[in-house]
């Protein structure tokens, strides 16, 4: 049995993510959750990790193709996907509720423009749902490079390019050697359109990568966070990754804060409003001094608005729609 950190992966992404000032909510991974992914918005950032190779009907269903044999290098020949599992057994199982349910979150991830952070199959996953395209095999279609070793597995190392200017030069500075640790047999062949490269291994494989036009979506091939006392630089990744996340949640509230401002100076509601509400799929409540309570949008706001009820010691009544539901809100 190889070793494999299996039981700490987890923790020790979210120690980071905790360490760094924000709260990880763990998304079960089970079939169910697809149908009630509406209960866990708003979702300010998403980090997806480690994991079995992508299933490529569920990618097809979400209309992605995660290899394209038109794309072979000249001379190579498809790989036959029996062999592939005889080369990597441990590794090329398929999850297929997993991949529904990231694709799913992913697809949310990209019309909002949430701040994302993809490691080792994480960062696969988003270059297949923005269009991009994977090698099944890394060693056997590039060769040069070996990119997993079953008898050393989390001492195995290889080394990176780091691509000057890019957001992996700012975190780990110049570095045309960089030692990383590496577990994957796949790795992407054509990056998506959007996308960026910051790293390459000899071979010429894309090691990371990011859009430089997004807020933060960021894909790493390695796992910085099980090379820290090799690397500590490795942190700045997820404080970057918190910071894109923090002021995501800033962007939104302002634009909840915005849309309930305009609200307030609403003239009492009537039956008109009502029937309005109802056609967009709105919920509307009256509220007496200026009390609310909105999704995600407690504590302070609310105190304020209590405060200023007591001290002009009158009643107000404000027109209040559910974030949940209101389509100007998302986004």
């Amino acid at each position: 049995m190889r070793d494999k950190w299996v039981d700490f992966v987890g923790e020790l992404h979210l120690d980071l993510v905790l360490e760094h000032g924000a709260v990880p909510v763990v998304v079960p991974r089970v079939p169910l959750t697809k149908k009630v992914i509406d209960a866990f918005e708003p979702f300010h950032g998403m980090l997806v990790v480690e994991g079995e190779d992508i299933d490529e009907e569920i990618a097809s269903k979400y209309g992605h193709k995660v290899y394209n044999v038109d794309e072979l290098l000249p001379g190579a020949v498809a790989l036959d996907r029996e062999k592939v599992k005889q080369l990597h057994a441990s590794d090329t199982a398929t999850d297929t509720s997993k991949d529904e349910l990231e694709f799913a979150f992913i697809k949310r991830v990209l019309k909002k423009g949430i701040p994302y952070l993809g490691l080792c199959r994480g960062s696969q996953l988003m270059n297949v749902a923005m269009g991009g395209t994977l090698y099944m095999d890394v060693e056997t279609e590039l060769g040069g490079v070996q990119h997993i070793d079953y008898k050393n597995y989390d001492g195995h190392r290889h080394n990176i390019q780091i691509v000057p200017g890019t957001p992996l030069e700012e975190w780990f500075g110049p570095q045309e050697a960089m030692p990383v640790n590496s577990y994957h047999h796949q790795g992407v062949r054509r990056l998506a359109e959007g996308l960026m490269p910051m790293a390459y291994t000899e071979d010429g494989l894309i090691e990371a990568y990011y859009d430089p036009n997004q807020l933060f979506r960021v894909g790493l091939q390695f796992h910085p966070e099980r090379m820290l006392h090799e690397n500590p630089n490795g942190t700045k990744i997820y404080s970057a990754f918190v910071e894109a996340v923090k002021k995501y949640h800033k962007q939104r509230e302002y634009k909840i804060i915005k849309f309930w401002n305009k609200l307030r100076m609403a003239p009492p509601l009537d039956d008109l409003d009502r029937k309005q509400a109802e056609m967009i799929g709105a919920t509307v409540h009256n509220y007496r001094g200026s009390r609310f309570f909105l999704r995600n949008a407690e504590g302070e706001t609310q105190n304020n608005t209590e405060n200023n009820s007591k001290q002009k010691k009158t009643n107000v009544q404000t027109r209040a729609v559910s974030l949940s539901h209101h389509p100007d809100l998302h986004g």
